[in-house]
């Protein structure tokens, strides 16, 4: 765990409140501990308040993670984490830290809108459990206008 970042709990909901609508993730620490531990602290800083969605790509992934505050931003993005092994598939509508390389997760999320055999080796934190229903919803500009966290 990156010292920055608080052990979240073992499993727990992450809401999110979008101009497409709510949607929420469940949370399952056994899958990537370093990832959950991240997306709780980030969850608890209010990283993705007011940020957007600034890639879609049809069919398969939405990114996010950007935050809408400059130096918010510019505070973690220095701070990866360390790859962890695929433990959960790599199914439709999974969420994981995006990767640009070895050890460089930090605050970008994809959702996965279909099955991505391409990205196989992601490790995944997180499903959908509802909201957002449909590939339409996700489009590059939206707005999360929160974001916050709870034990499940």
């Amino acid at each position: 765990m990156a010292s920055s970042d608080v052990r979240a709990p073992d499993t727990y909901r992450a809401l999110f409140a979008t101009s497409k609508g709510p949607f929420v993730l469940a949370l399952h620490r056994e899958w990537a501990p370093l990832a959950a531990d991240r997306l709780w602290t980030l969850l608890g800083n209010g990283f993705y308040n007011g940020a957007r969605f600034h890639r879609v790509v049809n069919p398969g992934v939405v990114q996010f993670g950007i935050a809408a505050d400059p130096e918010l931003n510019r505070r973690w993005l220095s701070q990866t984490l360390a790859d962890e092994p695929r433990v959960a598939s790599n199914s439709r509508w999974r969420v994981g830290f995006a990767t640009s390389g070895e050890h460089s997760r930090a605050t970008q999320l994809f959702i996965h809108t279909a099955r991505n055999e391409w990205l196989d080796e992601m490790a995944h934190q997180a499903r959908r459990t509802h909201g957002l229903g449909a590939r339409r919803d996700l489009t590059q500009g939206a707005l999360l206008r929160s974001a916050s966290s709870r034990s499940a």
